[in-house]
């Protein structure tokens, strides 16, 4: 049990939500995951995905894309755990002719060569192509680590992991790779990129070299020679003929001359306007680099002496080059396929952008056959989930909304919030076009908005160090009605009855704060209790409150599912704690009946039967999702897991005895 709030404690709390006090000048700690990503948060999971204990896995949609590629009239493009085959053959317009089912990883890279693409997703999958309308899965090959990078030549793939190693896989059998050879890199850094022309593999090696290996013999790779940067930071590399174009995120492009493969030397460091070039495609006399958010194409024609020739507003993430066309995904928080006309490289124009469906996994909220999706950088998505094994996307809004930061529903209006500190009210009496019919600006300040929840005609937002209300009795005329600053800043809340609950985060405590909200013009502290860490999320029913909380920075109690007892808002009282699950961090908790759903990041989803607060007993698991699984909605017992990178899981809970997980007793 932990300890109670003081009454000078409970003083301090109602002091802070009254719009009269400054706040206290704490410095609170940032979101359990990262505002802004680097690369795919995922980690490997088994080739064959697990049947969670008493789960099924019904549907899948979205995820972020990463990575892409283009063959004929099609391109290649990785969302979440799918790769979706495009009809590019009108660039201005393009199609989803077909996707492949879930696969066990988050799509890191992709290359395609003839009728096969090879994709690392988890380990190197193996998908026929053939049929556009319908990519299949025929083969895979296990890698030692996560795989991060891939490249095909004749008979052989090359495929980089996250433990430093290059497995180079015979895939003249697609259906049954196997490995031929093997090279680890110093002290197993990240194997970021790979290409391979001719008998010479070339190598990015993380943070440090570009690597050239001689594959002459593919159950023997040699290094052969290397260049090295100091300071440098290489994240992708192109070949022709003999220079190698090495993308450096420090903000250059390495012009390296290879035709000595023993003794690699760059003949240029190429500066010009790069901020952070995070990958590069050489096509004649043209190399086109992705620099942060814009393609800057530079003449190499004199590889001494590049210079900027014509630049594109695009994506930032991936790039690859067909004919006269450039395909640049976005990866991070968008996913985007930006197609870019490169007819005229003084010139080159984006043609057309291709958004997948779902484009991450955000906030879910629920109403009849559909579900609101908010989306990072795409506003919000509605998904028909009629038939959960196939969620279609059916209707999206744009239009003003920036990053979706959460959505709920109050029929026929959706609320959303924006990070750009909006309410954005929506129509969705017709779920594909909705309509927005209403907005209010929060403040005009550096905060967030993080959480929103609803309760008859109010609005409850928590941002970081604020807090509204905001009355919707209007829904075209939103008014904020109340907000004050909150000195240990927020990051979630739930409302029940007439009291609201909110989470704290601090360097100076952490906190779950009560407040009776009978009026809600006039907010009063009802009581507090102090917990081990943030609260990252947070579900009330029958008289508890049920606290997601990820880490133990404070060291007094552990990570895990915190469950009070609220019967007595003015005395709370924690009657129990479930741990985060190894290797997992509870990061999202929905509660329906008597069992809680746990989003437990790295550990998938947990189930618990909380009939017994006081022993809450875990009753199944699923660990078969990619990404990070940490926002979890239930409803009829369809559970709707949402997962950074990985898009928006659907599955089903059996009726379980519990009977079969009664601990085995044996006499001796």
């Amino acid at each position: 049990m932990k300890p109670r709030l003081s009454n000078l404690s409970i003083l301090v709390l109602t002091l802070v939500l009254s719009s009269s006090t400054v706040a206290l000048q704490a410095q609170v700690r940032p979101p359990a995951l990262p505002a802004h990503r680097q690369g795919p948060g995922d980690v490997k999971l088994p080739t064959a995905q697990p049947e969670g204990l008493g789960l099924t896995l019904l549907g899948q949609i979205g995820g972020t894309s990463y990575a892409v590629a283009a063959q004929g009239h099609y391109a290649y493009l990785g969302a979440g755990p799918r790769l979706l085959v495009l009809d590019v053959s009108n660039p201005a317009a393009p199609v989803l002719a077909g996707q492949t089912e879930v696969l066990p990883g988050i799509v890191n890279a992709v290359a395609v060569a003839g009728s096969y693409a090879y994709v690392c997703a988890g380990d190197l999958q193996v998908i026929d192509i053939s049929n556009p309308a319908a990519p299949a899965r025929v083969g895979s090959y296990s890698a030692p680590a996560l795989t991060k990078a891939v490249a095909v030549a004749g008979d052989y793939a090359y495929v980089g992991d996250t433990d430093g190693g290059v497995s180079i896989v015979d895939v003249s059998d697609p259906a049954h790779p196997v490995g031929t050879g093997f090279y680890s890199a110093p002290w197993h850094y990240y194997i970021n990129d790979i290409a391979v022309a001719g008998q010479y593999a070339y190598v990015i090696v993380f943070d440090f070299w570009l690597r050239v290996l001689d594959v002459s013999n593919p159950a023997a790779p040699v290094v052969r020679g290397e260049y090295y940067r100091p300071w440098g930071d290489p994240n992708s590399v192109f070949v022709a003929g003999n220079y190698a174009y090495v993308a450096d995120t420090d903000g250059y492009l390495w012009i390296v001359d290879v035709s000595d493969p023993d003794n690699p030397t760059a003949v240029s460091l190429y500066k010009g306007t790069l901020v952070s070039a995070r990958d590069a495609a050489v096509t004649g006399s043209y190399a086109y680099v992705l620099d942060f958010y814009e393609m800057k194409v530079l003449d190499i024609s004199n590889p001494a002496a590049p210079s900027e020739v014509g630049a594109c507003d695009t994506g930032r993430y991936g790039i690859v080059v067909s004919g006269a066309t450039a395909f640049v995904v976005d990866g991070g928080w968008g996913s985007d396929l930006h197609i870019v006309d490169i007819a005229n490289p003084a010139a080159p124009a984006d043609v057309s952008v291709y958004t997948p469906p779902v484009p991450d996994g955000g906030p879910v909220a629920l109403s009849g056959n559909h579900a609101y999706v908010a989306t990072y950088d795409n506003g919000m998505s509605v998904v028909d989930v009629s038939d959960p094994a196939h969620p279609t996307q059916v209707g999206v809004f744009t239009n003003t909304l920036g990053e979706g930061r959460d959505v709920e529903i109050a029929d026929p209006y959706a609320y959303v919030l924006d990070e750009d500190q909006w309410l954005y009210v929506l129509d969705v009496s017709d779920p594909a076009h909705p309509a927005q019919v209403g907005s209010l600006e929060l403040a005009d300040d550096s905060s967030e908005p993080e959480e929103l929840a609803l309760s008859g005609n109010y609005a409850y937002i928590a941002a970081d160090g604020w807090f509204y209300i905001v009355d919707i009795g209007n829904p075209a005329n939103p008014v904020k009605v109340y907000s004050a600053p909150f000195a240990y800043g927020t990051l979630d809340l739930a409302v029940e009855g007439n009291y609201l609950y909110v989470g704290t985060a601090s360097y100076q405590g952490d906190v779950l704060a009560i407040y009776d909200i009978s009026n809600p013009l006039q907010p009063v502290s009802a009581g507090g209790l102090i917990v081990p860490d943030w609260i990252e999320d947070i579900a009330v029913a029958g008289g508890y409150a049920y606290l997601a909380i990820p880490y133990d920075y404070g060291g007094v109690g552990g990570g895990g599912l915190h469950i009070v007892d609220v019967s007595d808002p003015g005395s709370p009282v924690e009657v129990s704690v479930h741990p985060n699950p190894a290797g997992g961090r509870i990061g999202g908790v929905a509660v329906e009946g008597d069992r809680a759903y746990l989003a437990a990041m790295e550990a998938g989803l947990r189930v618990l039967d909380v009939s017994d607060p006081a022993n809450p007993v875990e009753i199944a698991a699923y660990s078969g999702m990619t990404g990070y699984p940490w926002d979890v909605t239930v409803e009829g017992g369809d559970v709707y897991v949402s997962a950074y990178d990985g898009g928006v899981y659907i599955l089903r809970l059996a009726d379980l005895p519990y009977s079969i997980y009664l601990p085995l007793v044996v006499k001796k």
